[in-house]
């Protein structure tokens, strides 16, 4: 009970502050679950070549293909993935030194995938394009 109370007045307090800013701001509407409801999720494994995993950007194309960029920290290399339940593809998109931490993925208008991303060797922010058969980075 006193984490759900916490959760509100902390949306209350936000709310309260982007209204003093001038912001518009809409009513929060919240919804309690039951205690007993549970959700049911599908997990699947992308890459199994662990340690792998970190930094994730996740996005799903009008196709329902889930797409996702991530740092794979055994090799220390910008990874990405794209697939659905039955089959996952996953590229190392730059193997260039240690780089690919913290991910940021978007689709562009033909479905291709757009990655920044923080090159650690260089201190660098750096951005990777795949135009449907190779990576530019």
């Amino acid at each position: 009970m006193k984490m759900r109370i916490f959760f509100v007045f902390t949306i209350m307090v936000v709310a309260a502050f982007f209204a003093g800013c001038g912001l518009e701001t809409s009513p929060v509407t919240t919804t309690t679950l039951p205690a007993t409801t549970t959700i049911d999720f599908n997990l699947y494994t992308v890459d199994a070549d662990s340690p792998v995993g970190q930094y994730t950007s996740i996005k799903v194309d009008s196709n329902n293909k889930a797409h996702i960029s991530y740092y794979d920290v055994k090799n220390g290399r910008l990874k990405y993935a794209r697939g659905n339940a039955s089959s996952w593809e996953t590229f190392t998109v730059d193997n260039n030194g240690v780089n690919g931490k913290h991910t940021s993925l978007i689709l562009n208008s033909n479905q291709q995938p757009r990655i920044s991303y923080y090159d650690v060797n260089n201190a660098h922010l750096k951005y990777a394009s795949f135009n449907g058969s190779s990576w530019q980075t």
